[in-house]
């Protein structure tokens, strides 16, 4: 039998993002990786994991919502 695999989605509008934080361990610092977290209103929180160059990424989001 085959593996179900279950997909959850989430959309968060530019507009209603509220913070964004990055948490990055040491070797994340090294390499250039860490986690996004995107705080939006009604207390939507979302993180994502492994995320190359994150702070480069938190710079093209604000970027889109100034």
């Amino acid at each position: 039998m085959g593996r179900r695999r279950r997909t959850c989605t989430l959309e968060l509008l530019l507009r209603q993002v509220e913070a964004i934080s990055i948490d990055q361990s040491i070797l994340g610092r090294i390499f250039d990786y860490g986690s996004i977290t995107l705080s939006g209103t009604g207390g939507v929180r979302e993180v994502f994991h492994d995320i190359a160059r994150p702070l480069e990424c938190r710079r093209q989001v604000q970027s889109q919502t100034a």
